[in-house]
């Protein structure tokens, strides 16, 4: 992974064009790939096709794990790495029980922790591109959600920006488990206004304020004023779980809560980006 990283890192405009090839890839073409799957699967029981799904998933799983398992134990954070990697994966748990509705959306992790590696050498920051990689997929889900299919859903999917976070923390786990790689990362302390993330948001806010205030823009439908165009719910659910044929229970996250869940997921991982001292001496 260390060659990589610094091959990437030496080579700016290959890594942008590179990233952003992979990342319209999966995006673009998302329609027909759904549709594609489906002919693949047509005719068989929803339990077969996710417990098929499922088994997949857990084979791709145990080819990153074996090898990631490895290069932690070498490592002299070795601790650190096993909570956050073993938190991270009983989330992901947690989130295949309550906020997928079919197993074939688990490939939203390996493409954001492909997305993370590829990503990360343009920063070389870990907080920077959990930021900008998430808000990428933000950006995935505005277009799925207005363009692809505005009248076959009812709400934004905070419930797969959630998860496409998850995937950029495995990817960046990969590369935190690389000593050599982590020596290289950059320090997060810089000053105010050469922080990407302080910037980007203060940008994210007066857009999304800009949208509000002209009614471009709105969470929930509101029936004294116009109808927004762009409504982050169309449908308000009355009840925290919502059930859809044959028996698929799942909460569908509203726009405050996925807000919420995404900064305390930012925080939470912060301890494991940071550098220690005996990491500084390294550099030095």
């Amino acid at each position: 992974m260390f060659p990589i990283i610094t091959w990437l890192r030496d080579r700016p405009i290959v890594n942008i064009i590179i990233a952003g090839i992979f990342y319209l890839l999966f995006t673009l073409p998302h329609e027909y790939v759904g549709v594609f799957i489906a002919g693949i699967f047509k005719g068989m029981p929803r339990q077969r096709y996710d417990l098929i799904i499922l088994c997949l998933a857990s084979v791709v799983f145990i080819f990153y794990i074996i090898p990631l398992l490895r290069g932690i134990l070498k490592n002299r954070d070795r601790n650190l790495l096993l909570f956050f990697l073993t938190t991270t994966f009983g989330l992901t748990i947690l989130s295949i029980n309550t906020i997928l509705i079919v197993n074939i959306e688990l490939i939203h992790f390996i493409q954001y922790a492909a997305l993370a590696i590829l990503f990360f050498p343009l920063t070389m920051r870990y907080t920077d591109t959990i930021f900008w990689v998430t808000f990428l997929s933000t950006l995935d889900e505005a277009y799925q959600y207005w363009f692809i299919s505005p009248d076959r859903t009812n709400y934004y999917d905070f419930n797969d920006v959630i998860i496409n976070m998850l995937g950029v923390v495995f990817g960046l786990i990969i590369l935190r488990s690389s000593q050599k790689v982590h020596v290289l990362a950059k320090d997060n302390k810089r000053p105010i206004f050469k922080n990407s993330i302080v910037i980007g948001l203060i940008v994210m806010v007066v857009i999304v304020s800009i949208l509000f205030a002209t009614n471009i823009m709105d969470v929930y439908p509101n029936d004294t004023d116009p109808q927004a165009p762009m409504l982050l719910v169309k449908k308000v659910e009355t009840s925290f779980w919502s059930v859809i044929h044959p028996n698929i229970t799942y909460h569908i996250v509203r726009p405050f809560e996925g807000l919420m869940i995404l900064l305390m997921l930012y925080i939470f991982y912060l301890p494991l980006w940071r550098k220690s001292i005996h990491h500084q001496q390294d550099i030095a």
